[in-house]
């Protein structure tokens, strides 16, 4: 329901998002290298989110991931809910999990996309998360159904790059079903994307570094 995720007794973000205007992605206000991330996808939740100024974010939640429950009854046109997932996840090089949650379009298509790579290859891979290395980002159009608005959004690339088992700090804080820290004291992330990035080099198992 309303949920302002915070974290006690830290000053650390843990809320992963890419910037749009920045061109980069973030931890909290910490610009950060983005290259590979490993995936839990025991923790993914989707739903409805958006940003209540001077509150934070709302979220309501499915009760099943990927089966979109109803739209909040408390939605308005000057502060519409949008579509909401989020997943923990662990970069590349930073020692911690991450949470990675947002209402941005360009992130939710590109988060499908991840899910698109493994979800039909978990049962081949016990005990193992997938690994996935970050490619830049799609600029792609949209017009609404009636063709009277046209815009841009950034959708983030990703290759599935192995299933390996999970990385060293990859340890999850106590969370509730939904992925939610069960303790709060932590400024909420906005998250949002726009920008377009040069294609990375050819994977090779040379220069993976794990």
């Amino acid at each position: 329901m309303n949920i302002l995720e915070t974290m006690s007794d830290s000053g650390e973000s843990i809320y992963l998002g890419f910037k749009t205007k920045l061109a980069a992605w973030q931890v909290g206000k910490e610009t950060i290298e983005m290259e590979y991330m490993q995936v839990d996808f025991n923790t993914i939740a989707t739903g409805w989110g958006r940003w209540v100024d001077g509150a934070g974010y709302e979220y309501y939640w499915d009760e099943q991931p990927g089966v979109v429950g109803q739209r909040p009854v408390n939605d308005s046109p000057e502060q519409p809910y949008k579509r909401a997932v989020s997943c923990w996840v662990q970069v590349h090089g930073i020692e911690k999990p991450l949470l990675w949650r947002t209402i941005g379009a360009g992130e939710r298509e590109g988060f499908q996309s991840v899910l698109d790579l493994f979800w039909n290859d978990i049962g081949s891979n016990p005990d193992m998360l997938p690994t996935f290395k970050y490619t830049g980002v799609k600029v792609l159009n949209k017009t609404n159904a009636k063709a009277t608005r046209t815009w841009q959004i950034s959708v983030t690339q990703w290759d599935l790059v192995k299933w390996v088992a999970r990385w060293e700090g990859f340890n999850l804080p106590a969370i509730d079903k939904n992925g939610t820290p069960v303790y709060d004291d932590q400024e909420p992330l906005i998250a949002n994307g726009n920008v377009s990035f040069p294609p990375s080099e050819d994977l090779t198992e040379e220069n993976i570094p794990f």
